[in-house]
């Protein structure tokens, strides 16, 4: 009688893909108080005891919007040369030339990465060389062609309460008359979901656990805006608006450029 071999069952489970977006939190604690600077106010917004931004209106009407987080407004306080450098250069930048300043505390390199895209008029990079600290970092300037710099470091901000990844705006100043804005990040360096698909950074099988994730998200992202019951946040399921990262045997996803529609 011939020897019957058992089939041995592979009882070794599917490695377990994590994706992470944040720590959700559906209920927020938002304070919101006005802080008075000679003939300024400035909105100060809290979300479960964290300073989020500093927002102020000036200039005739109140026609000019000035957003800082905590980090915009220790850089600014500290190096105001900074402001001074990005009024006089960013709108008049030409393709053809780069910027600098050097000084006792900085080193700044102020340069064109992209002109005339989908939904900016132009992108820049800020080299900064803190002298000090003998650290180096860099920034990322847009401005944009049909959101403003206000509502889009809004929405950003409305994704933060809710305690979800983002790539985090530092500074955003929108000129309601004239349209001019401009709004500052970290420039991160990351791969774009779209990027990361192309240059295979993740498989197949991550791609479409990203995509669930994302899609289960949607119900608590369509969020109304405190004053805009009707409008939610757009574009935080557009590839190119989301950064991956792998860290630790988990996959990281930062949102960015977002906006109140």
């Amino acid at each position: 009688m011939p020897k019957i071999t058992p089939t041995v069952k592979n009882s070794k489970k599917p490695k377990e893909i994590k994706i992470d977006i944040g720590n959700y939190n559906p209920k927020p604690k938002v304070k919101r108080k006005i802080v008075k600077l000679k003939d300024k106010e400035i909105r100060v917004i809290k979300a479960n005891d964290k300073t989020l931004s500093y927002r102020i209106r000036f200039g005739e009407n109140k026609s000019k919007i000035l957003q800082l987080s905590p980090k915009g407004r220790t850089l600014i306080k500290k190096y105001p040369e900074l402001i001074d450098f990005i009024s006089k250069h960013f709108f008049n930048h030409s393709q053809a030339k780069d910027y600098f300043l050097n000084n006792s505390k900085l080193d700044l390199k102020l340069s064109l990465i992209y002109k005339n895209g989908l939904n900016h008029k132009k992108l820049l990079k800020l080299d900064v060389y803190f002298k000090k600290e003998k650290k180096n970092h860099v920034y990322f300037f847009k401005e944009s062609e049909n959101i403003l710099a206000n509502k889009e470091f809004m929405a950003n901000q409305v994704f933060q309460k809710f305690g979800i990844k983002t790539i985090k705006p530092h500074f955003a100043f929108t000129d309601l008359v004239k349209r001019e804005n401009v709004i500052c990040y970290d420039f991160s360096n990351l791969r774009t979901f779209n990027e990361a698909i192309e240059s295979d950074y993740i498989t197949n099988k991550e791609r479409d656990e990203i995509n669930k994730k994302i899609n289960n998200i949607k119900s608590f992202l369509e969020l109304p805006v405190r004053k805009y019951p009707k409008k939610g946040i757009i574009d935080y399921t557009n590839v190119t608006n989301i950064f991956v990262k792998k860290v630790n045997g988990k996959i990281e996803l930062y949102f960015t450029d977002l906006a109140v529609w």
